[in-house]
């Protein structure tokens, strides 16, 4: 059976909009755990202006990112109907839809912009992606769910060759307020932040010999499950280390491994006791030696419908690096990384384990 590797990372992050960038970033000792909340992120413009005005910032974020990897893997040379688009998001386009709301609101019904609404779906990024990229193959946009898990079972069922998937969160600052009016920002240390993360999901013989070292590592099993709830949006929220603990042994099992198989944890944790404590507890039972831990959201801020792929790149980048930025790195560094354990929790409650492996293994 082909293994699922992923091959390309594009990334916009309150620490920048490349991966240099970025990996800088999460290595500077000045970045230990950040508070308050972020704004937009200036990303830099690759498209002419006449293709932006097409697409909101939502959109384009998307497009960005996804640019940025064909770009680098060549992607024209792919079979456009076997190049697939998944990916998730947690409010989707919230600027558009309340700008195109107040606008029927404070105007004409009859007279509201037609190019304005068809940019209120979730899936309109995806729309720009493919036709940016000119693909055709399999897509959709969910929302607080396991995009990556999806992309690798539409892979190894050979629905497609090669899939770009990825989390997308604009900043919106009415969203960002609400969650400070309920309380969020007296129960966490990491701020709001937007950010974006899109990774090429291949099939290892669609990968030409001459890309191979090009590689980041591969994607051997995952696991998920919905814990009820977050919170982010129910601070009285309590949860249990059991269902951490249940989603990441399933997770190692699927993929075939024992605990002490796994060098780095990713933790979701994002600085909500609730959540941090119970996937603290949940780690110290499945690991019975210590396991080194990174916590990205620390120095990268809560991106909601994007955190899933941004751990999962920062874990990617781990592997391919054999190297944990130290900042938000929660134990001593091992001399060697072969798997990584991805742990994901978004708004919606879902928890998402991913097992990655160094390529090549």
């Amino acid at each position: 059976m082909s293994a699922v590797w992923i091959t390309g990372i594009g990334m916009i992050s309150r620490l920048g909009c490349t991966l240099p960038q970025i990996w800088e970033g999460l290595c500077n000792p000045a970045v230990e755990g950040v508070h308050g909340q972020t704004g937009p992120v200036a990303i830099p413009e690759l498209l002419p202006r006449a293709k932006m005005r097409r697409m909101d910032r939502y959109a384009y974020m998307t497009v960005y990112t996804s640019q940025i990897i064909a770009d680098e893997a060549g992607l024209e040379n792919f079979r456009p109907e076997r190049t697939g688009t998944i990916f998730n998001t947690g409010y989707g386009p919230l600027n558009t839809n309340l700008a195109f709301g107040e606008s029927v609101a404070m105007g004409d019904p009859d007279c509201a912009s037609p190019m304005l609404f068809s940019s209120t779906v979730s899936n309109a990024c995806v729309g720009h992606v493919a036709i940016q990229l000119g693909l055709k193959g399999v897509s959709t946009v969910l929302m607080g769910s396991n995009h990556i898990g999806y992309s690798l079972d539409l892979l190894l069922d050979n629905r497609a060759d090669a899939i770009l998937t990825g989390g997308v969160e604009e900043y919106c600052e009415p969203l960002f307020r609400s969650f400070k009016s309920i309380g969020q920002s007296g129960s966490t240390q990491v701020p709001l932040s937007e950010g974006a993360a899109t990774l090429l999901l291949e099939r290892s013989s669609h990968v030409s010999s001459d890309r191979v070292p090009s590689v980041l590592c591969e994607v051997l099993a995952y696991s998920e499950g919905n814990l009820g709830g977050h919170p982010l949006v129910e601070p009285e929220l309590i949860l249990s280390s059991a269902g951490f603990l249940m989603v990441m042994s399933n997770a190692l099992e699927q993929a075939g491994l024992t605990p002490d198989r796994i060098q780095l944890v990713i933790k979701a944790a994002s600085g909500t006791a609730s959540c941090d404590e119970a996937e603290a507890e949940a780690l110290d039972r499945l690991f019975v030696d210590k396991v080194q831990t990174c916590a990205p959201k620390h120095a990268l801020g809560e991106t909601l419908g994007a955190s899933l792929a941004m751990n999962t790149a920062i874990g990617a980048l781990c592997l391919q690096k054999q190297e944990v930025p130290q900042p938000v790195l929660g134990s001593a560094a091992s001399a060697e990384l072969h798997y990584v354990l991805v742990n994901a929790y978004d708004v919606s409650g879902n928890l998402t384990s991913l097992v990655l492996g160094r390529a090549h293994e």
